[in-house]
C-alpha cells in the first residue's frame, strides 16, 4: 500500500477506507501479484522450509497458485511430512496419543475467550501493525495470532454457502459441535459423508490455522491433515486441480475429435488449445504473473503417502469463501 501511495504517511495510508483499498488494488496490479508474490516465497523458504519448520521437515510438496474471478491469487497446497504418525485404518473416537499431539501441535480451532466476542469492525486489521519477532510463547506474538484468528479465521456466512435454492445449511458445515478433545468422526460436507479428524475446538466458527503461518502470513488460511492416499489424489484431481468454471472439457474434446481423423496430431492439439484458451478469462494479475515467469505449481516428485496437511492461504483481508 506504501508503495502504491508514496506521498501519504503510514497514519493516512492506515485511514484509508476499505473501498478505497479495493479501488487501489486493481489500479495497481503490478503491485498487488509483486507483493503477493515475495510474501509467498518468504513464506515458503523462512516459514514453512525455514530452520523453525513450523509444520515438521517438509518431505514431498504440491502447491498451486490459483486466480479466482475476483482476480487475486491465493494457494492450495498439499504437504508430506517426515516421520509424521501411522493414521491409516482409524475408527471413530478419540485419537491415538502420539497422532493427536502431532496434529494439535499444527493445527488449531481455538480462539482466546477474550478476543471471541470482541467486535473487530471499528478496529485497524492487525495485518496493518508490525509483525512482532514469530516466537510462538511469547506474549506479544501470541496476542498478534489471536487478534488475526478473530479477524480472518472467524466464518460468517454468506449467500455462498448455500449456492443452491434447495441448500439452507452452510456447505462448509458451520457452525461447528466444540469438541473438548481432537477426535474422528463422520461428517457430511460438500454433498459427501467423510471420514475426518476434527481438532479440540472452543469456538464453532473458527477455520482450523497453523498459530505460526497465521501469524506470519496475517491472511485467511485453512489447515487440514489428510488421513487416507484416495482422499489426497482425489483433492489434487478436483479441487488442487480442479477445472475452471463454465468449462466442459469432455464435450469440447468429443466435438473436436469427430472430425479430427483427417487432421495430423500437431493440428489437432492446435485446434483443441485455441478451442479452450480462446474463451478463458484472465485476470490482469494472472497475465502479470504469467508474464513474469513465475511458477504457477511446483512439486518435489509423484508420492502418495499419508498422512498430508492441506493448506491454503488467502491474501489478508479475503475472506474463506471458496
Amino acid at each position: 500500500m506504501a508503495n502504491a501511495l508514496p506521498y501519504k504517511t503510514d497514519g493516512e495510508i492506515a485511514g484509508v477506507a476499505k473501498t478505497q483499498r479495493n479501488d487501489i488494488l486493481a489500479e495497481n496490479p503490478d503491485l498487488a501479484v509483486s507483493h503477493f508474490y515475495h510474501r509467498w516465497t518468504a513464506l515458503w523458504d523462512e516459514i514453512i522450509n525455514g530452520d523453525s519448520k513450523t509444520l515438521g521437515h517438509v518431505e514431498d510438496f504440491f502447491w498451486r497458485i490459483e486466480f479466482q474471478a475476483r482476480g487475486s491469487p491465493h494457494v492450495h497446497m498439499m504437504l508430506w511430512i517426515k516421520d509424521a504418525p501411522e493414521c491409516s485404518g482409524l475408527s471413530e473416537g478419540p485419537l491415538p496419543k502420539v497422532l493427536r499431539a502431532f496434529i494439535e501441535l499444527k493445527v488449531s480451532t481455538n480462539i482466546s475467550p477474550a478476543m471471541a466476542e470482541l467486535d473487530m469492525s471499528s478496529l485497524r486489521h492487525p495485518c496493518t501493525f508490525p509483525t512482532p519477532v514469530a516466537t510462538p510463547g511469547d506474549q506479544y506474538f501470541d496476542a498478534h495470532v489471536q487478534s488475526l484468528a478473530r479477524v480472518a479465521q472467524v466464518h460468517e456466512c454468506t449467500a455462498f454457502c448455500s449456492d443452491t435454492k434447495r441448500r439452507t445449511a452452510c456447505r462448509f458445515g458451520f457452525p461447528q459441535e466444540l469438541q473438548h478433545e481432537s477426535v474422528v468422526q463422520t461428517v457430511f460436507r460438500h454433498n459427501k459423508t467423510k471420514m475426518v479428524i476434527s481438532t479440540q475446538r472452543n469456538h464453532p466458527r473458527v477455520n482450523a490455522y497453523n498459530p505460526s503461518i497465521l501469524g506470519c502470513w496475517e491472511g485467511n488460511m485453512y489447515i487440514q491433515c489428510l488421513v487416507d492416499a484416495c482422499g489426497a489424489a482425489v483433492y489434487t484431481a478436483s479441487y488442487v486441480c480442479k477445472q475452471e468454471k463454465n468449462k466442459n472439457s469432455s464435450r469440447t474434446l468429443y466435438k473436436l475429435s469427430k472430425n479430427a481423423s483427417s487432421l495430423s496430431v500437431k493440428q489437432q492439439s492446435r485446434k483443441v488449445m485455441i478451442r479452450v484458451l480462446n474463451p478463458r478469462e484472465v485476470s490482469m494479475q494472472e497475465a502479470l504473473w504469467n508474464r513474469s515467469d513465475r511458477p504457477l505449481c511446483r512439486s518435489s516428485r509423484e508420492v502418495l503417502t499419508v498422512p498430508a496437511l492441506l493448506l491454503q492461504l488467502k491474501n489478508p483481508g479475503e475472506r474463506d469463501e471458496d
